[in-house]
């Protein structure tokens, strides 16, 4: 049974915010810690609502 279209886009943010915080680890311009760990965990919305 295919899962829900919520869930596969839930899974697909989470999956673009997991590259992004990798990306900005690995440019230097994010260091492990609250902040990362807040964008791993946070839909982009929560943060800026007009995205």
């Amino acid at each position: 049974m295919p899962e829900p279209a919520s869930a596969v886009d839930d899974a697909d943010a989470a999956t673009a915010r997991a590259a992004m915080v990798a990306r900005l680890h690995e440019a230097g311009d994010l260091s492990p810690g609250p902040v990362s760990e807040a964008l791993l965990a946070l839909p982009r919305q929560t943060l800026m609502p007009q995205a």
